[in-house]
């Protein structure tokens, strides 16, 4: 087996190398050292092929690197580089869970010491069973020292000794039943004991550890890419929803089922398009939306101010462009129209008021509205 092993790792050695040069060659020399994943590679591979020189470095550390070749794959696969990703970024929040997971373990730790770290010292401790006998049990562990020099010798003892707790290792028969069954004074009791390693297993166990896999999964989750289908740069503010939708059946609705308003906007909106529409106008109608607005007080009195108002027939035959007396006559029934419509709204706009008065005359007592 040692020659087909032999036999692989040059040909493994060798594919990797010809892959580092390759990438060197396409990404040149100061982008590729900007890749950690790169310099991961050519350490890796400098490694191998030194061994596959039979070149003695004379570091040990650097032949285990061969181990962590496999990592490679991380950055060819992408679930495995999504996941390492997602790890990396989630390294904040985890850090400061292990933190108040460090603080909580550092207490109960230090209470452990104080608490048990002379637990059986004589070599036996009293127990008692459901006749109420005491027996005395050998407290010498398998390594020969006493339970509570084991277990709770020190910081260091005691918080590994939790951290096993913790983990759920064979810690009931081993660590907490001498404790919580012992018969000694001085320790506690069942009722200290008990209250210690459920409180540390619920804090701990149940709560911190899975505050840990809560955080990691929401950076997972926030890193998803959008459902198929569904285009980021198709989404629309919600007020885009609204835009280029006819509005006037919807406040007909809102303001007592009365269709004339639709009809009304919808009316104005198409003879505005109509007019703008004349191609042999060449008259400024209305001015663009970015056009700033100049107070009056502010321009010279030299300078001509716009007019607002519709343009004559006379200015239209007078400004030169050409407008043919059909055209003109065309212009002039939809201004016509325009007035007669804009009529129509003020009449709905002096119902639409009386309704409205009725309404708060209704809903507000009227020595409400005097005062």
């Amino acid at each position: 087996h040692t020659a087909v092993w032999d036999a692989l790792n040059y040909f493994f050695n060798i594919i990797f190398l010809l892959e580092l040069l390759l990438n060197f060659y396409g990404k040149y020399f100061k982008p590729f050292w900007h890749d950690p994943w790169n310099v991961f590679d050519f350490i890796v591979v400098t490694n191998g092929v030194l061994d596959m020189c039979k070149i003695d470095t004379g570091i040990s550390l650097l032949r285990m690197l061969r181990a962590f070749r496999v990592f490679r794959l991380f950055k060819r696969v992408p679930s495995l580089n999504k996941i390492i990703v997602s790890l990396g970024k989630a390294i904040p929040g985890v850090a400061n869970a292990f933190v108040i997971m460090f603080i909580f373990m550092s207490i109960y730790a230090m209470v452990g010491v104080e608490q048990y770290g002379e637990f059986g010292d004589s070599g036996v401790y009293s127990t008692f069973s459901e006749d109420s006998v005491d027996r005395n049990v050998s407290s010498l562990t398998a390594r020969g020292n006493t339970h509570g020099y084991e277990y709770y010798g020190c910081f260091s003892r005691s918080f590994f000794t939790l951290f096993q707790v913790m983990t759920g290792e064979s810690w009931s028969e081993a660590v907490a039943r001498p404790n919580i069954f012992s018969a000694d004074e001085g320790h506690g009791g069942p009722i200290l004991a008990s209250a210690y390693y459920a409180s540390f297993i619920i804090i701990m166990q149940i709560v911190l550890v899975n505050v840990v896999v809560a955080v990691l999964l929401e950076k997972m989750v926030s890193d998803e890419p959008p459902p198929e289908g569904e285009d980021q740069s198709e989404r629309k503010p919600p007020s885009a929803k609204y835009k280029g939708r006819d509005l006037g059946g919807s406040a007909a609705e809102a303001f007592g089922g009365d269709s004339n308003l639709g009809d009304v906007s919808s009316g104005v909106v198409g003879s505005l398009k109509a007019t703008f529409r004349v191609g042999s106008c060449r008259t400024l109608i209305a001015t663009p939306p970015d056009t700033p607005t100049v107070e009056p007080s502010a321009v010279e009195p030299s300078t001509p101010v716009p007019s607002t108002r519709p343009p004559s027939a006379g200015d239209l035959a007078g400004h030169g462009g050409g407008a043919t007396s059909q055209e003109l006559a065309e212009l002039r029934g939809e201004v016509s129209g325009l007035r007669a419509q804009m009529a129509e709204m003020k009449a709905l706009n002096a119902s639409l008021d009386e309704k409205l008065t009725r309404v708060l005359n209704t809903l507000v007592p009227k020595d409400h509205l005097t005062a």
